[in-house]
C-alpha cells in the first residue's frame, strides 16, 4: 500500500509541494478541497507564501485536500512512481546517482520514493532529503551574510 501523504516528513512534503505547484494551483487544490490559502493567517505574508504554508499544514491532516493532491501527483509523476515501485532498491539508487536525474525530475522523485512503503525506499529518501537540506543551507549562508552573524 502507498504511504500517504499526510505520514511524509515535511521537507518531502515541501520539495514535492514547490517543485510541482505553482502557489495559484495550491491556492485552486485547497479551495477544490473546502479550505483557504489564508486560512488562520492574520501576517502580511505573500499570497505565495500563505498558499504555500496552508497546504503543508492540511498535508498533515488525513482528508479531501490529501487525497486530493495524492492523485493529481500519482497522476503527474506515474512513469517514475511505476519505475521506483518496479525496481530494486539499487537500481533506483543508481538511477538517483547516474546522469539519468535531472533537477526538474526532483518532486517527481522525492514523490516516488516517498509513496513506496519498502524500509529500503526509505532509506534512499531520508539519504536524498539530507542531501537536499545540505544543499539548501550551504546555498542560502553562502548568499547571506547569516554565516557571519552566526558566528
Amino acid at each position: 500500500m502507498k504511504q500517504s501523504i499526510a505520514s511524509m516528513r515535511c521537507l518531502a512534503v515541501d520539495v514535492v509541494l514547490m517543485g510541482a505547484f505553482d502557489w495559484r494551483e495550491l491556492s485552486n487544490l485547497l479551495s477544490q478541497a473546502g479550505l483557504s490559502a489564508k486560512a488562520g493567517c492574520t501576517c502580511s505574508r505573500s499570497p505565495a507564501r500563505s498558499a504555500f504554508r496552508a497546504a503543508h499544514a492540511a498535508t498533515h491532516v488525513e482528508g479531501p485536500f490529501g487525497r486530493l493532491l495524492e492523485r493529481q501527483l500519482d497522476y503527474r509523476f506515474e512513469g517514475l512512481c511505476a519505475f521506483v515501485a518496479a525496481s530494486q532498491p539499487d537500481d533506483v539508487l543508481a538511477h538517483m546517482a547516474g546522469p539519468g536525474l535531472e533537477p526538474a525530475e526532483l518532486p517527481a522523485m522525492v514523490w516516488a520514493l516517498a509513496r513506496d512503503p519498502r524500509p529500503e525506499i526509505g532509506a534512499l529518501l531520508s539519504s536524498l532529503c539530507e542531501q537536499i537540506q545540505q544543499a539548501s543551507l550551504s546555498a542560502y549562508f553562502q548568499t547571506t551574510k547569516v554565516k557571519e552573524k552566526a558566528c
